[in-house]
């Protein structure tokens, strides 16, 4: 079976960590339809503004994304993590290839599934993007330049476009400069920062206003100032 996705399964990483089996695949394109983040994520963990992707019968436009061939009896299990029938129906079409047309199979969303007003998060979009290859450039800038959840960093409580972050049972939501400080931070620390960690040196900075030469500065600062614990795992001083 041929199965065309649109959403965070054109990204291989994602599509193999679901344990899905393919033969092969290849940049394709659905006609006279759009793409949209309509539909609801209904997942407990997500706000209820996030949207999911979806396609939609557009005259004229046109869809990018990614074609699997599959082994048959992959069906079921497909049908399971894209949760049909319960939130979408499965449909047949035909995608445009190098090779030529196609016919496949994807889903989209059961209408009271769906929703107006809701927005991708940035984790989502990113996953897309990351098949460049995959896409043309005028898609991928399309994809770049929507509008994407946003809500207030839960490090430096800025209100801004922000990426999903789970840490044990909890989901944070962190803007992309404050998720990449807590990165370089902990690499700099030799320990992953927590997001409360990340917080508390964020919120350092903002008070003070002050700048640090390097990296290793602001983290024996932070540690000095009981912000963080230090390399031995000992409070500061």
């Amino acid at each position: 079976m041929r199965y065309f996705a649109y959403g965070t399964n054109v990204n291989l990483a994602v599509f193999q960590r679901k344990g899905l089996a393919f033969l092969d695949r290849c940049g394709a394109m659905l006609p006279d339809y759009r793409l949209s983040f309509n539909k609801k994520s209904l997942r407990p963990l997500l706000p209820a503004a996030i949207g999911f992707a979806n396609i939609v019968p557009s005259p004229g436009d046109e869809v990018e994304g990614v074609l699997y061939r599959m082994p048959d009896d992959a069906l079921p299990r497909l049908d399971q993590l894209e949760r049909c029938p319960e939130h979408y129906a499965r449909i047949d079409v035909v995608v445009h290839t190098e090779q030529g047309p196609v016919t496949g199979l994807t889903y989209t969303a059961l209408r009271d599934k769906t929703a107006d007003d809701l927005r991708p998060s940035r984790n989502y979009i990113n996953y897309i993007l990351a098949e460049q290859h995959y896409l043309s450039p005028a898609y991928l800038d399309r994809l770049q330049r929507l509008e994407t959840y946003s809500s207030e960093c839960a490090a430096c409580h800025k209100v801004a476009n922000v990426l999903f972050h789970k840490e044990g049972e909890t989901m944070f939501v962190l803007c992309q400069p404050c998720l990449e400080a807590k990165r370089i931070w902990g690499e700099t620390l030799g320990r992953a920062l927590t997001v409360l960690d990340t917080e508390a040196v964020m919120l350092h900075l903002r008070r003070t206003g002050r700048a640090y030469d390097t990296v290793l500065e602001l983290i024996d600062d932070a540690i000095r100032l009981n912000l963080l614990a230090p390399r031995d795992g000992k409070a500061g001083k």
